[in-house]
């Protein structure tokens, strides 16, 4: 304590000596050397501040738009867009906006000094004058500049980025449809410049882009695909996220990203070929990540390859959600077994994972073949191509997914021992922040796989004996097994030959696999031995999780109402204690996860418990919602969300309809303008209406047909796209199946909307769109009959008020009541209108003795 007593009366008295001019000071000299010392110190400060600043970054200061558009055009509203462009950048989480208009930054450290007062009597005022210029106020400006021009598109932003520290600027200029579209794309621009020298350019998916230039397409499809998914509009998350792929097509982050979009839209099998594109991008050998798949513990090439998992976090957090997903086998073999499930593309689908599932995972189906002494990959392949049954085909996923987790555990603790990941445990909170923890994939591999592996069993074991009578017996296999090592080719050499391990695959059983179905006391005593703390650490939100999941999935091996209470007890104690460990901005982004989109809790949210847990943790003023067991949660809400899609589509483009009759003559160009989106959008609704369920893509080609021929002021009073409804809506419990009784109407929807006799609005749209071409082509010949071009405003106005009343009956068709004759009536009747015989678009070259054009 004397010493640093003693250390701080030397400070200040050598501090006194440097102020004080007296006769114990220092002299003139030495006073202008610590001068000078000091100011070189402050200098290196400063630098590090500026760089600090601009890999945060700092402040960036917006400065309002200047108006360079021709003075006797449309005058932009400056303040406005101004604020607009603030917003969209305050929106991507990367910057700190500037709160106060910000003086100009100085150029040098001489500007810095400015008028600082060196003068050795006033040195204590300098220094806290220099004290407080060191902060950097903003570390980047932006200025823009309005444009606009004759051709499309007309309304042009020109950016220019400023850099305070590297003295540098950067310019580039947008033109969109609206001066709103060119500022939102501008901001994207910004932040794409931003992003290669900031802090948040080093995390996923911008840190292969550190240090390159980062296309603004790029970011601004990642960011609006970011946003919809928050909004619950998937459709448009997942269009905007193959967008942002194909601009990128080695993200590993942005296929995870598609591959959970697509879960949350119920597509597992998409979403398992999307989890396998990214796997198929983190190794450089396919073929050598299979054998290391079924590789013993003992074997030495486990730890030779360990140069694979130097970065784990990427890969590991892949490898749990694919996983995951073959986890989901009912899900997986319904889908993989329906033909009319899924996708258009599900055939070309199945047939790249049918070859990757062969090579990978024949091993699992040794126990299964050498009865019927069948080659394993073979007999694998045949079964994938032809599935004799569904339960065949879950079976196989779950044998699948009790491998990978084997693996997946073992692997996570040989990347514990990288010096990468212990320097990342050393914070006291690091844990809470991992997504991805040993207790979570203990419970994985011990308790949810092997429970869903003995369920699959013993399913598939019902079936053969179906099918092959009782006799049929099948003994499950036990403990790990050495496959023998494959023949060696004729061609391979003698050294060839002695490099080949001594077996082909090292197969793990567990030994739980023959109990179906498991006790509660054993899976509870499963569980915990899963969660036993090690170190002293506590659990976080994904630990608790597995283990609610595991203790539902033993619920559906038992019809005993006091074993399923047990467990659904448990089961909602463990997320009691995974809400408890989590924030709770966090458990607010698991809400529509934990109500509805994750399939393994569909047997929980039918009990009382659970009910009482969402109203407990989720507040709401409506009613308590009780699932029906006939009811599906997922194909519920995309059941009333498809219904909700299609009248917002009616809505807009009714208004739309009526925006256009009110216009007053129109010339043929728009005509035949209006014709075209009219008859694709049709197309578009015919093809989405003929498809049971129906598929993510149809619903977003609608919605592109929608947006390009309504009018977009209405599309933003309609709200469309709409958002897939929540756990309480009122739709989704109006009846017990509301996607079985949606599906008749859409099928009735599909014939009145393409029927083959003519009189559909798809075929008068048709028909429409060529009378106006030819109506053009003829007036385009002979230039007398130019003034033929023009609609008068009478038969524009017929011709859209029939349009608009088609339009307005449309979503009759699909009220959840019973079908009423009144509202299909009043449909059709709308629809004959169009094609009747008074019709009002005129025939080509017909015109009356006024010199206007005549109807029908």
């Amino acid at each position: 304590m004397r010493e640093v007593s003693g250390w701080l009366a030397q400070l200040f008295g050598g501090i006194d000596r440097v102020l004080n001019p007296g006769s114990n000071g220092l002299s003139l000299g030495a006073r202008l050397m610590c001068l000078a010392l000091l100011i070189a110190c402050f200098w290196a400060a400063r630098r590090l501040m500026l760089h600090l600043y601009a890999r945060k970054p700092g402040p960036v200061d917006v400065q309002t738009f200047i108006d360079a558009a021709p003075q006797d055009g449309l005058r932009p509203p400056l303040e406005s867009l101004s604020a607009t462009f603030r917003k969209r950048l305050s929106e991507t989480h990367l910057y700190e906006p500037s709160t106060l208009p910000a003086e100009a930054p100085a150029e040098n450290f001489m500007d810095l000094l400015g008028d600082l007062n060196i003068e050795p009597k006033k040195l204590g005022t300098s220094l806290l004058r220099l004290f407080g210029r060191l902060r950097p106020r903003i570390a980047y400006r932006v200025g823009g500049v309005l444009h606009l021009r004759a051709e499309e598109p007309r309304y042009g932003v020109t950016v220019t980025l400023t850099s305070c520290v590297f003295h540098g600027s950067r310019s580039h200029t947008v033109w969109e449809a609206s001066w709103a579209d060119a500022v939102g794309t501008a901001g994207y621009w910004v932040m794409s410049v931003l992003l290669p020298v900031t802090k948040a350019g080093q995390a996923p998916p911008w840190d292969t882009w550190w240090g390159k230039s980062v296309p603004y397409e790029l970011f601004a499809h990642y960011q609006q695909a970011t946003e919809f998914n928050h909004d619950r509009k998937f459709d448009d998350a997942l269009d905007h996220y193959y967008a942002a792929a194909h601009l990128d097509p080695t993200n590993v982050y942005l296929r995870t990203q598609i591959g959970a979009t697509q879960e949350k839209l119920g597509l597992q099998l998409e979403a398992l070929e999307s989890y396998r594109g990214a796997l198929a991008l983190l190794v450089s050998d396919t073929g050598k990540d299979n054998e290391l798949l079924w590789i013993a513990p003992w074997d030495l090439r486990r730890f030779a390859n360990l140069g694979r998992l130097w970065n784990p976090r990427s890969k590991l957090l892949v490898r749990y959600r694919y996983s995951i997903v073959l986890g989901m086998s009912e899900q997986l073999a319904a889908q993989w077994c329906d033909r009319d499930l899924g996708s258009r593309h599900g055939t070309a689908l199945r047939e790249s994972l049918i070859d990757f599932f062969t090579e990978r995972y024949w091993p699992a189906v040794v126990e299964y073949t050498y009865k019927i002494e069948k080659n394993p990959a073979e007999w694998l392949r045949s079964v994938l191509r032809k599935p004799p049954d569904r339960e065949t085909i879950q079976l196989v996923f779950q044998l699948a997914c009790v491998q990978e987790m084997h693996r997946l555990s073992q692997d996570y603790l040989l990347t514990r021992l990288l010096p990468t990941q212990i320097l990342r445990r050393l914070p006291a909170r690091a844990r809470a922040r991992e997504s991805l923890t040993g207790s979570a994939l203990r419970v994985c591999r011990y308790v949810s796989a092997p429970l869903r592996l003995a369920w699959a069993q013993k399913q598939w074991v019902a079936r053969q004996r179906q099918r092959f009578g009782e006799e049929f017996k099948h003994e499950p296999p036990t403990g790990a097994w050495l496959l023998p090592p494959l023949s060696p080719s004729a061609d391979d050499s003698l050294w060839e030959r002695a490099k080949q391990p001594s077996y082909s695959a090292y197969v793990i059983w567990p030994a739980v696999f023959k109990t179906w179905p498991w006790e509660p006391y054993l899976v509870a005593k499963s569980v915990k031995r899963a969660l036993r703390c090690r170190g002293g650490q506590s659990h976080n939100w994904q630990d608790h999780y597995n283990a609610a999941c595991a203790y539902v999935i033993a619920m559906h091996g038992h019809s005993c109402e006091k074993k399923r209470d047990y467990l659904a007890k448990e089961a909602v104690r463990e997320l009691e204690k995974a809400v408890h460990s989590s924030e709770s901005g966090f458990v607010h982004l698991q809400r529509w996860w934990l109500l509805a989109d994750d399939p393994d809790l569909s047997l929980l949210r039918r009990q009382s418990r659970f009910v009482c847990f969402i109203r407990q943790v989720f507040p709401h003023s409506t009613p308590d919602r009780y699932y029906p067991e006939s009811m599906d949660p997922l194909q519920a809400e995309m059941a009333v969300y498809d219904q909700r899609l299609l009248h917002s589509s009616a809505k807009a483009m009714e208004q739309t309809w009526h925006r256009r009759g009110s216009q007053g003559p129109v010339d043929v160009h728009a005509l035949i303008t209006w014709f075209e989106r009219e008859h694709d959008l049709w197309a578009a609704l015919a093809q989405f209406a003929s498809r049971q369920p129906r598929d993510w893509r149809d619903r977003e080609e609608l919605l592109h047909r929608v947006q390009s021929a309504a009018d977009p002021a209405q599309l933003a009073v309609v709200g469309l796209p709409p958002p897939v409804p929540d756990f309480n809506d009122e739709e989704l419990h109006l009846t017990e199946t509301p996607e079985r009784n949606l599906n008749d109407r859409f099928i009735e929807l599909r014939g009145s909307v393409a029927s083959s006799d003519g009189r559909s609005p798809l075929t008068h749209s048709q028909t429409c769109l060529d009378r106006a071409r030819r109506l053009d082509a003829f007036t385009r010949t002979n230039h007398r009959r130019r003034r033929l071009r023009w609609l008068s405003g009478v038969t524009v106005c017929t011709l859209c008020a029939r349009y608009a009343a088609v339009w307005q009956t449309l979503p009759a068709v699909l009220t959840q009541e019973e079908p009423r004759g009144e509202d299909t009536r009043d449909f059709r009747k709308a629809v004959s209108r169009l094609s009747g015989p008074m019709a009002p678009l005129p025939r080509a070259g017909a015109h009356s003795g006024q010199g206007r054009v005549s109807p029908y």
